[in-house]
């Protein structure tokens, strides 16, 4: 009870779904980033290189997390009868949203 008194929420600026995704586009986009994502989920991926870039702004799991939403995640989810195909964009941005809170509490950890 007393960590949880001494390290509140995170609480970050609200921005819109269209603004998190036009970010993370760019993200993903950046040549250096786009080049070590290329071995992302093999042993090769230097996640501290990839979390150390500027153009990852300090967001890796979020970054990661888009790349995979826009991959082909939702829709095998859906397939699956997991996310409903209605929901598929609300869980999107859900996901999104809470892989970038989880980001901002390790603000202090060098990965």
């Amino acid at each position: 009870r007393e960590w949880y008194a001494e390290h509140p929420p995170v609480q970050a600026a609200r921005r819109t779904s269209q603004d998190i995704d036009d970010s993370m586009w760019a993200m993903i986009r950046d040549p250096e980033a786009a080049r070590l994502l290329e071995r992302s989920g093999s042993p090769g991926f230097d996640a501290l290189a990839f979390s150390a870039l500027p153009s990852v702004l300090g967001k890796p799991l979020q970054c990661l997390g888009y790349r995979i939403i826009k991959e082909g995640l939702l829709e095998a989810l859906s397939n699956q009868g997991i996310v409903k195909k209605a929901l598929e964009h609300k869980f999107d941005s859900c996901l999104v949203r809470f892989l970038g809170a989880t980001d901002a509490l390790y603000s202090s950890v060098p990965y």
